[in-house]
């Protein structure tokens, strides 16, 4: 049985309705599409009834679509003047970024519906509602007692419990928590303890919950007592039962093997990702570009900083990627941009720069959009010289000083490109621990060959997190060469980050206010 990380997932449904609209047409019905990433065609989602004799429809469906964090979502509305939609009968259009309208416009917008045959016109308005369906959401608090647990004839009992979810197909069980050791108790009660619903039987409250009951020895591997098979939903509708342990090896049940009582259960609603970025809580992205020289010199085709319009290098892809799915959540179009292992060029000397601004503004290092990224970038090149070594300290300290200075209303992702190994591992780790307890992830994204993959993973991960060296973690570690070829850069560059945003809003106990 293999124990599995808990983490937040990144995507939720959402449920998707219409309200106050308003059309040209007296007749109508919408069509809702999709477009799937690196696809050209638009997948249909559902359509509404066919509305008559109205100009004020009063749609009543609602269509449901898997949000996931990381991705750009279009969605697209057709609108039809007749039952069955063709393109010819189609007179009015509206699309829109999922993201967007779950954390920019925060979970509303009011838009035009443009005219088929004429972009220039509208053909009516309506505003485009999103609810989150938050069942992952639940957690859950539980405490469990034990009744005349079996012991040994000359000896004594010190019992533990397991909690396993069943995995799909024959794969058996993952482990989702464990509990303390009583020692010498026949009747213990165990720790309170609280867990996602998502973590416990991936929201599916008929999904099989194993518990079972060991007996902790001195020496080898402790005793299995007897186990009790159940659901979510039992333990939700029993009503603090009593379970007799039973053995899974015999068919016959025993009774004598003791009881497992549920003295307490109680579930609540936690806040989501999206509560926090559709309220008063701001999302930030900083950039950080290695210019050392082991990028090659930008004027040779085989440099990673070389400039090839229309074609974009690995870091400009990077940024371009990653900055597009962000912008999504932030409520301004300002992107801090920096560069790292540098020399710069000043009137009379050339100076070795740990930490530059890309834009060459010291006082507002800010740019304008991921275009104002590039911009700056590009430029930078021209007067900037590849230098080293690799240092992270001085960009995690920066990162970290602005995140520090939100107090807690602004969430910085620090998205830092390099390629190259570090010569400031002890400092960085110092540093990383600082930032852990500040609102503040992290993405490492390694360019070129999977050497500089490879040498990052010393860095700190879930498992610091676990061991309580770290308040949490707040690293991702992704090479764009294996993922972008795999079609899920995006999705490893961000994941487990709704498990570190949320983490440090609970660490810090605060929750999402509407402004």
């Amino acid at each position: 049985m293999s124990k599995e990380t808990q983490t937040i997932p990144n995507e939720s449904k959402i449920k998707i309705r219409f309200e106050s609209v308003k059309i040209q047409e007296k007749n109508s019905l919408i069509v809702i599409s999709q477009c799937p990433e690196n696809k050209k065609k638009w997948e249909e989602i559902g359509r509404t009834k066919f509305y008559k004799k109205s100009l004020r429809p009063d749609y009543q469906e609602f269509f449901l679509v898997l949000f996931e964090f990381y991705r750009i979502q279009n969605i697209k509305l057709d609108f039809h003047n007749q039952a069955k939609p063709s393109s010819q009968n189609k007179f009015g259009s509206v699309t829109f970024k999922l993201g967007e309208l779950m954390g920019k416009n925060k979970k509303k917008i009011s838009v035009n519906i443009v005219n088929s045959q004429d972009k220039e016109e509208t053909v009516g308005s309506l505003s485009i509602i999103g609810e989150e369906i938050k069942i992952e959401n639940m957690s859950i608090s539980m405490t469990w007692c034990g009744q005349k647990l079996k012991k040994e004839r000359f000896g004594s009992v010190n019992p533990f419990l397991r909690f396993s979810k069943k995995l799909n197909g024959n794969q058996g069980y993952a482990l989702v928590h464990e509990t303390e050791v009583i020692p010498k108790s026949q009747d213990p009660e165990w720790a309170s303890f609280e867990i996602m619903s998502y973590d416990l039987c991936n929201c599916e409250y008929d999904r099989e919950i194993l518990i079972e009951c060991f007996d902790k020895k001195k020496k080898g591997k402790p005793n299995l007592i007897g186990v009790v098979v159940t659901t979510l939903l039992s333990l939700m509708n029993e009503n603090l039962e009593i379970f007799a342990l039973v053995d899974p090896k015999k068919k016959k049940k025993k009774s004598n093997l003791g009881l497992l009582e549920l003295s307490n259960f109680t579930e609540k609603q936690t806040h989501s990702l999206l509560d926090f970025l559709s309220s008063n809580i701001d999302l930030s992205i900083a950039i950080g570009v290695d210019f050392t020289i082991s990028n090659g010199q930008p004027n040779i085709p085989k440099s990673l900083h070389y400039i090839n319009p229309p074609n974009y290098n690995q870091y400009e892809q990077t940024i371009v990627t990653l900055c597009e799915v962000l912008n999504q959540y932030t409520k301004t179009d300002k992107i801090a941009a920096f560069g790292f292992g540098a020399k710069i060029q000043s009137k009379n000397s050339v100076i070795a720069s740990d930490l530059f601004p890309l834009n060459g503004n010291i006082f507002d290092p800010e740019c304008n959009g991921v275009e104002g990224v590039l911009s700056a970038y590009t430029t930078s090149l021209s007067f900037v010289g590849l230098n080293g070594p690799t240092k992270f300290t001085p960009l995690i300290t920066c990162a970290s000083n602005i995140s520090k200075a939100s107090r807690h209303f602004e969430y910085t992702v620090l998205i830092l490109i390099t390629d190259g190994e570090l010569v400031d591992e002890s400092t960085t780790k110092k540093n990383l621990l600082r930032a852990s307890k500040l609102p503040i992830s992290i993405v490492i994204v390694c360019v070129g060959d999977t050497g500089c993959f490879e040498s990052m993973k010393f860095l700190p991960s879930e498992q610091y997190a676990q061991e309580g060296q770290f308040k949490r973690n707040l690293i991702n570690l992704v090479s764009f060469k294996e993922s972008y070829k795999k079609g899920d850069f995006t999705k490893n560059a961000f994941n487990g980050f709704s498990e570190q945003f949320l983490r440090y809003y609970k660490n810090a106990k605060k929750v999402p206010q509407q402004k």
